[in-house]
């Protein structure tokens, strides 16, 4: 029968070690998972490498600034399910995990894992390895099992300790109409309203769009009332941010 192959990661830390481990416990797999097809696992091997610059952050403890993140372990975390399309799900209780950390190229078990390391190491799992692997849980999360127990525990979402600074910053690329409207002297020197006395200046406050129907398609408001009469030519910008 044809098969689906699930596959993503997660690491391990240390308890804090100078040189080796800045302390991170195990984390979280990643939420990319990558998804193969295959008619059958029968005398073939699964591969994965991870491209160049994967992980910026990641502290090769070649100093003791203390920055980044560090790990001394990697796990692929492995499903496999029959058949194939897109309606094919991988359940959450059937997920396997394998420690692959002995293949990764110049690397001391038990050392800190270096991006140089990672990114050289093609990384192979055979069905056997699958078969035989223990369940992986998020047991170690300490989750909360319920909304009215656990009040111990931080749920996600929940405030934490965070001591430091986060300087962040948030870029968009923002897309912009600009229509001029220009107001010749003898033009809109008169208004409907019937507080105008007839001889005072008027003064626009919002501008209004309209199509060849004489359809209103969009308005826009000043800040502040502008001065109009017969001894003023204005030229209004009407912008449109999308």
């Amino acid at each position: 029968m044809a098969k689906t192959v699930f596959l993503t990661y997660n690491f391990e830390g240390a308890p804090f070690s100078g040189g080796t481990s800045l302390g991170l416990n195990e984390s979280l797999h990643c939420n990319y998972i990558q998804k193969l097809e295959t008619d059958t696992l029968n005398g073939k091997d699964l591969n994965f490498f991870f491209p160049v610059n994967s992980f910026p952050f990641l502290n090769d403890m070649d100093s003791t600034s203390g920055t980044g993140w560090t790990a001394t372990k990697i796990n692929a975390i492995v499903q496999v399910v029959d058949g194939t399309g897109s309606t094919v799900t991988a359940p959450s209780q059937f997920w396997k995990k394998i420690d692959v950390t002995n293949q990764l190229v110049d690397h001391t078990v038990g050392a800190a894992i270096t991006k140089n390391s990672l990114e050289r190491t093609v990384f192979k799992i055979t069905s056997a390895q699958i078969n035989t692997s223990p369940i992986y849980n998020l047991d170690y999360l300490n989750i909360p099992s319920s909304l009215s127990g656990d009040t111990n525990k931080l749920g996600f979402g929940e405030e934490v300790f965070f001591f430091g600074n986060v300087k962040t910053d948030i870029g968009a690329t923002v897309y912009t109409t600009d229509i001029a409207i220009q107001l010749p002297l003898g033009e809109y020197n008169s208004t409907t309203n019937p507080t105008w006395d007839g001889v005072s200046s008027v003064y626009i406050s919002e501008v209004g769009l309209f199509n060849d129907n004489n359809e209103l398609l969009a308005v826009g408001k000043f800040n502040y009332p502008v001065q109009k009469d017969s001894t003023k030519f204005r030229t209004i910008l009407f912008s449109l941010d999308f």
